[in-house]
């Protein structure tokens, strides 16, 4: 399949989006992840073959497959085992912490400007972000 095949069955597969190309590959995101397709891949793979890897009904091949955690895109090949047990805990929305956590101190403008409350309150809040 050449690149321009490519990128019209991208943009008519429903489920895919474009996100553009990098130096060495085209990026398209799918249901879950986004992935850099070498021109490689593309040349070598069929089309029906580099779709069911996008849309992620079959494991990764020739594709390298990102992930947006933090707000930005990274390579899941270089993450660490925690980190993928974060990625594979969200995908099931279980977000529970364990463990017990310590008291945060409340600082003491904080403890005064909630114990003033009304129009106390907004002007020791506004005195406290002025010195700050």
């Amino acid at each position: 399949m050449n690149q321009m095949a490519f990128w019209h069955a991208v943009h008519d597969e429903p489920g895919l989006t474009w996100l553009g190309v990098t130096e060495t590959a085209a990026v398209v995101r799918g249901p879950l992840h986004a992935f850099e397709v070498t021109p490689f891949a593309i040349a070598d793979e069929m089309w029906e073959d580099l779709r069911d890897v996008l849309l992620e009904r079959r494991p990764v091949l020739a594709l390298t497959q990102m992930a947006r955690v933090v707000g930005y895109f990274s390579n899941v090949k270089n993450w660490n085992r925690s980190k993928v047990a974060e990625q594979v805990d969200r995908r099931k929305g279980e977000y529970l912490v364990t463990g017990e956590m310590p008291p945060v101190p409340v600082p003491k403008f904080i403890q005064e400007a909630l114990a003033s409350g009304g129009a106390e309150l907004a002007c020791l809040l506004t005195n406290n972000a002025q010195r700050s």
